[in-house]
Formats: C-alpha cells, sequence, structure tokens
C-alpha cells in the first residue's frame, strides 16, 4: 500500500461512535441554550427592535425582521454567517 492510500484509507474511515457523541455534545447544548433564549423573552422588546434592524441593515438579509426573540436573533445570524462563510454548502442543499 502506498503512503497516499494509506492516508486515503485514515482520512475516509468514519469515526466511532463515542468520538461522534463527543462532538456533538457541545452542539446540542448550543442548540439547548438558543432554544431556551427564543422561548424566554431575555430582552426588552425595543433592543429586540433595534438588534433586527441593524443586523438587517448589516447583512442586508431581511430574515431578521422575522424574529421575535433574542434567540430567533442568534438563530438567524447563526444561519446568515455560516451560509457567508460555506456558500457552496448551501447551494446543493435546501436547508
Amino acid at each position: 500500500m502506498s503512503f497516499a492510500d494509506s492516508i486515503n484509507n485514515t482520512l475516509t474511515k468514519q469515526p466511532n461512535k463515542p468520538s461522534r457523541k463527543k462532538c456533538l455534545y457541545p452542539v446540542n447544548k448550543i442548540k439547548q441554550l438558543i432554544d431556551i433564549m427564543s422561548a424566554d423573552p431575555i430582552m426588552p422588546e425595543e433592543k429586540i427592535s433595534q438588534l433586527k434592524n441593524e443586523l438587517t441593515a448589516y447583512h442586508q438579509n431581511d430574515d431578521f425582521l422575522k424574529c421575535k426573540t433574542a434567540g430567533d436573533i442568534v438563530k438567524a445570524n447563526l444561519k446568515t454567517s455560516t451560509q457567508k462563510k460555506f456558500p457552496a454548502y448551501f447551494k446543493s442543499s435546501k436547508s
């Protein structure tokens, strides 16, 4: 087996289940936190409105105007920022 083949085999192996769990744990915790933020009014309405308007202008994206809570704003900002960073991924998937 050549060096390139051995590297390719190493890189294409699926991670085992314990390491997947370790990788997903922080993601699940962040999702739980954002869900709590979406359900709980943690910011005054005028601050939410101000933040929505400023992020709409900054990102040139009207999705922020639909947000009702700070958690909704965080979700929209994560989605917008991720789409800017990885546009090819979002063109190929309809999420």
